[in-house]
């Protein structure tokens, strides 16, 4: 399984049964959302599943299609969490700019001095609030 922001790679056992093709069903788990369709195009065991919601719970129940007759859904998935987004992941690195329509936020970026390399005119860039480190020292006896 392979997940992303917006989607997630799954994966399934093969019936014992002949199959032509899969068909998917998902839905985000908070039971309030429809199931949402997809299809392979052949008798592969996976398939991306692309369009979902980032950071968001969702299930999955796959049905193998033989002749053009539907057999049977599989049991429902695990719950699978999709990834948090880059953009959210900004946000949380930024600083809002009160009072400004629409929302203005500003990344914080500081110069890594020693990471610099002036024949490549290159430069480190670190974004984001400073974090707070926090690390202890043992004492060793010599």
């Amino acid at each position: 399984m392979e997940t992303k922001p917006d989607s997630v790679k799954i994966c399934w056992d093969k019936p014992k049964k002949k199959v032509d093709y899969f068909r998917i069903r998902y839905q985000q788990r908070d039971n309030k959302s429809k199931w949402k369709f997809t299809e392979t195009n052949d008798d592969s065991n996976n398939t991306t599943i692309i369009g979902l919601m980032p950071d968001t719970v969702h299930v999955f129940q796959v049905q193998g299609v033989f002749d053009d007759i539907d057999g049977q859904y599989g049991p429902i998935s695990d719950d699978i969490t999709t990834l948090v987004s880059p953009s959210a992941e900004m946000l949380k690195m930024s600083n809002y700019i009160e009072g400004q329509n629409p929302k203005i936020y500003r990344i914080p970026m500081k110069e890594n001095n020693n990471a610099s390399n002036n024949t490549a005119r290159t430069k480190q860039l670190i974004s984001g609030k400073k974090q707070l480190v926090r690390y202890s020292v043992e004492k060793r006896k010599t």
